[in-house]
């Protein structure tokens, strides 16, 4: 990946109503490799869990339990 050096924070947007393992993983997989980046060690991050309103979506300690 390719980030540049000049970034001043990250938004990182999870659908919370996807229960697609496969999808799950491969998106929490991702959150982790920016998690490892030293170029963004110092960067602020928020995470949106989107699509809370919907029935199926994961409850707010399932999606911090992923992460």
């Amino acid at each position: 990946h390719y980030f540049n050096q000049n970034v001043k924070g990250i938004i990182f947007v999870v659908d919370a109503a996807e229960r697609d393992n496969d999808m799950r993983e491969s998106a929490f997989h991702e959150f982790d490799r920016l998690l490892q980046e030293e170029l963004l060690s110092n960067i602020p991050l928020l995470v949106f869990a989107n699509k809370q309103d919907l029935p199926n979506a994961y409850e707010m300690d399932e999606i911090i339990r992923y992460l």
